[in-house]
């Protein structure tokens, strides 16, 4: 619940595979317009975290749209388990579900066949392409992954010391490169 603590966490981790939830239940009905929608997003994405949990009171189909359209998956705590909870739920769009009940959820979940309508559009966002497969954030490596089926590409910039963009994950390139050093401290032609 708390951005700033989440913040210095995953900045101290950085580069370690470590996700994060910023936890939102705790004002209930406060995220009734698009500024705070819009704040969601913003303050999740500040404190480097990947989830921003809603609660089941704020969790609208037009909330639960509204972030994630701006590539922020949403999660919703079910304040007390019932089908008919569980079902406003799935029917809003979230990815997923916080409860205390999960083989009931589950039970409730897989009543939904393939005869029945999808409950949501959802995303399939290549990050940094197909990574496992190709050379990350280059151009072959996002053709591939739109190729095979995704929809949203999310791609990481970094700014070089002479105000360059260029793509890449990492703040450094030893990872992905023969070389070491921060992006940020090399010029484009040191890159």
């Amino acid at each position: 619940t708390n951005a700033d603590l989440l913040k210095t966490i995953r900045s101290s981790n950085a580069g370690k595979n470590i996700r994060a939830i910023l936890d939102w239940t705790k004002n209930p009905t406060a995220l009734n317009n698009k500024n705070a929608w819009q704040s969601v997003v913003n303050t999740t994405n500040a404190c480097r975290a990947n989830v921003a949990l809603i609660s089941e009171t704020d969790a609208t189909r037009e909330a639960v749209t509204y972030i994630q359209a701006r590539l922020m998956t949403v999660w919703v705590k079910q304040s007390a388990y019932g089908s008919y909870s569980t079902n406003c739920i799935l029917t809003t769009g979230a990815y997923g579900i916080l409860t205390a009940q999960p083989s009931d959820v589950y039970n409730d979940f897989v009543t939904y066949t393939d005869t029945l309508p999808l409950l949501r559009s959802p995303y399939n966002i290549a990050h940094r392409g197909i990574p496992n497969d190709y050379p990350e954030g280059s151009l072959y490596s996002f053709r591939k992954a739109y190729e095979t089926g995704a929809t949203h590409l999310e791609v990481d910039v970094q700014l070089t010391s002479d105000g360059q963009l260029v793509v890449m994950h990492d703040s450094t390139i030893d990872r992905t490169t023969t070389g070491t050093g921060s992006v940020k401290n090399m010029t484009l032609a040191q890159i």
